[in-house]
C-alpha cells in the first residue's frame, strides 16, 4: 500500500516552520512536540502493521491505583522534610523487580544508589503496586500531581484550546498527505485535537506544580527518564528556566529508525524547541549514542543493569545449544511459525526456544493448543541473561535483547524484514530473510559472530565511574 519508507522520510512532514508556529501564549512552550510521537505512531503503525490504528492512549483506572494513591500521600507528607536533594531522579515504576524479597526500580535505582545521600527519586506508581519495601527507600511520588494536572487540563480546556490544537493537527494532516500520500482521517484526528487541546489547557498548571516540586527538593541536578519524549517537555522546560541541568538516562532499544529520539533538521536548529529537552543524554555506549541526532550532549555512561546481571553469571560454563527466538509482544504467532520452521531444520543438539515479549505471555497461553509448538521450547525464567548462557544463537527482529546478547550468545541474526530496516538501517549483526535462510547460515559456521572488540563500543564499562564522573563535571557533586 505504501512504499518503504525511512524515518527520515517521515520527518519531511515536520520539517516545515508553520508547526513551530503554535504555541502556549503563556509560557511560550511549542505545541508541535507534545503531540509529533503520536502523530508518527499513528503512521508506522499503519506501515508496519497493515490497518489503521485507532488510539494509543490507553485507558488508567484511577480507581485500581487509588489506594495506592492514598498510601503514596501519607507517604510523602512523612519523608518529603527529609528529602531536599541536589539530584533529582525523575522515573515510571515500570522497572520495578523483587530483588531479595525488596523491590528494586532496574531502570533507577542503580543510579539512585550510586549517589545515596545526594539523590531523591520521584517515581510514578506502575498498575497499582506500592513498591515497598524497597532497596533505595528516599523514594517519593507524583502520580497524584499527575492526576491533578490531567484534570486540570479536562477541566480548563476552553475553545481557544481546542481551535488551537486543530489547526496544528490539521496542518500535519495536511503534510503527511502531500509527502507521504498517508492520512490520518476524521477520527484519529480528532483524538489526537482532544488530547492536545487539554495537554495545552494544563501547561500553566504542570509548569507550576513542576516549579514547586523542584524548589522543594533544592535540586541542582535532574535525571528524567523519556526525556526527550515530547511528554517531557513541559517539565524539562521548567527545570531548564530554573538553571537546573537536565539530563535523561537511557531505559530501553533506541535506533536511528526511533522516532522520539529523531527528528527534522528545522527542528534540532530551533530554540524553543531545545528548551524543551534534556541538555544531556547518558547512553548505553557510542553505538547509541551514533544513532541519535538530538542537538543534546550524548555521553557514554553504561548499561548498569546488565552489568549487575552479568556479575551474577559471571563462572557459568554452560552448554550452548540453544536457538533463541525472541517474541516482540505483537507478532506472536509469525515468531511461532518461524520458530517451528528452525525447528524442522536443526538438528541435535541444537533446540529451539522461544522466548515471549512479557506483553504477550498470556496471548502465548491461548495460542497454544495441541502440538501446535511441536519441538519448540518455550523459555519462562524471568532472567533474559540466563537464557543468554545456553543460547548458540540469538535470533529476533526490532529487540534489545540482539544487543544484550553480545558477548553472551555465540552468534546474533537479526531478520530482515521492513520492519527491522526502518527500526534499524544500521545495526551490527548478520541478517537473514526467512527461516530456510536461517538454517543455511546457521549450519555455516562462519556467519552470525559478532566481534567481541564491539562489545565496549555498544556497552560502556564502568557505569558507576562514568555516572559520577559526570556528576562532578557538569554540577560539582561530589558523591
Amino acid at each position: 500500500m505504501y512504499p518503504e519508507y525511512s524515518l527520515y522520510d517521515l520527518l519531511e512532514v515536520e520539517n516545515h516552520p508553520s508547526l513551530l508556529e503554535f504555541k502556549c501564549a503563556e509560557t511560550d512552550i511549542l505545541l508541535w512536540p507534545m503531540v509529533r510521537n503520536y502523530f508518527f505512531r499513528f503512521i508506522i503503525f499503519d506501515l508496519m502493521y497493515g490497518g489503521q490504528s485507532v488510539n494509543q492512549f490507553p485507558h488508567r483506572n484511577y480507581r485500581v491505583i487509588l489506594p495506592s494513591i492514598v498510601k503514596s500521600v501519607i507517604h510523602n507528607f512523612r519523608h518529603w522534610h527529609q528529602n531536599r536533594s541536589n539530584i533529582v531522579i525523575m522515573t515510571t515504576g515500570l522497572g520495578n523487580v523483587i530483588q531479595d524479597g525488596r523491590w528494586f526500580n532496574r531502570l533507577s535505582d542503580y543510579f539512585a544508589m550510586a549517589a545515596r545521600r545526594e539523590t531523591l527519586t520521584i517515581e510514578d506508581l506502575h498498575e497499582g503496586r506500592w513498591p515497598f519495601p524497597r532497596h533505595n527507600p528516599r523514594v517519593v511520588f507524583r502520580t497524584l500531581m499527575d492526576l491533578r494536572g490531567k484534570i486540570a487540563g479536562a477541566i480548563l480546556v476552553s475553545g481557544k484550546d481546542e481551535s488551537l490544537s486543530k489547526k496544528l493537527i490539521a496542518m500535519a494532516r495536511y503534510r503527511a498527505k502531500n509527502h507521504l500520500n498517508w492520512e490520518l482521517g476524521d477520527k484519529r484526528s480528532a483524538i489526537l485535537s482532544r488530547y492536545l487541546a487539554r495537554q495545552i489547557a494544563a501547561i500553566p498548571i504542570r509548569r507550576r506544580a513542576y516549579k514547586r516540586i523542584l524548589a522543594r527538593t533544592g535540586a541542582r541536578v535532574v535525571i528524567k527518564q523519556l526525556g526527550c519524549y515530547g511528554i517531557s517537555g513541559v517539565f524539562n522546560a521548567t527545570a531548564n528556566d530554573m538553571g537546573l541541568v537536565v539530563a535523561e538516562y537511557q531505559h530501553g532499544m533506541i535506533s536511528a529508525g526511533h522516532d522520539a529520539y529523531n527528528v527534522a533538521p528545522i527542528l534540532i536548529q530551533n530554540r524553543l524547541y531545545k528548551r524543551m529537552l534534556p541538555q544531556f543524554f547518558l547512553g548505553y555506549g557510542q553505538w547509541w549514542n551514533d544513532q541519535i541526532n538530538m542537538p543534546v550532549a550524548k555521553i557514554a555512561v553504561g548499561n548498569p543493569h546488565r552489568t549487575e546481571q552479568l556479575k551474577r553469571i559471571t563462572g557459568r560454563k554452560d552448554i550452548k545449544s540453544d536457538i533463541l527466538v525472541l517474541g516482540d509482544g505483537y507478532k506472536t504467532a509469525v515468531y511461532l511459525e518461524l520458530a517451528r520452521n528452525l525447528s524442522t531444520g536443526i538438528s541435535k543438539p541444537f533446540r529451539v526456544v522461544f522466548r515471549p515479549h512479557p506483553m504477550e505471555r498470556e496471548k502465548l497461553s491461548a495460542l497454544y493448543s495441541g502440538n501446535l509448538l511441536r519441538d519448540v521450547h518455550i523459555d519462562c525464567n524471568p532472567d533474559i541473561y540466563r537464557s543468554f548462557c545456553t543460547a548458540h544463537a540469538v535470533v529476533s527482529e526490532i529487540s534489545t535483547g540482539l544487543f544484550e546478547a553480545v558477548g553472551l550468545a555465540d552468534r546474533v541474526f537479526l531478520w530482515n524484514t521492513y520492519r527491522a530496516r526502518f527500526g534499524y538501517p544500521t545495526h551490527p549483526f548478520a541478517s537473514f530473510s526467512d527461516s530456510r535462510d536461517l538454517i543455511e547460515k546457521l549450519h555455516n559456521n562462519h556467519e552470525g559472530y559478532v566481534d567481541f572488540r564491539k562489545e565496549d563500543h555498544i556497552w560502556s564499562p564502568n557505569w558507576r565511574d562514568n555516572y559520577l564522573a559526570f556528576l562532578n563535571d557538569i554540577g560539582g557533586v561530589a558523591c
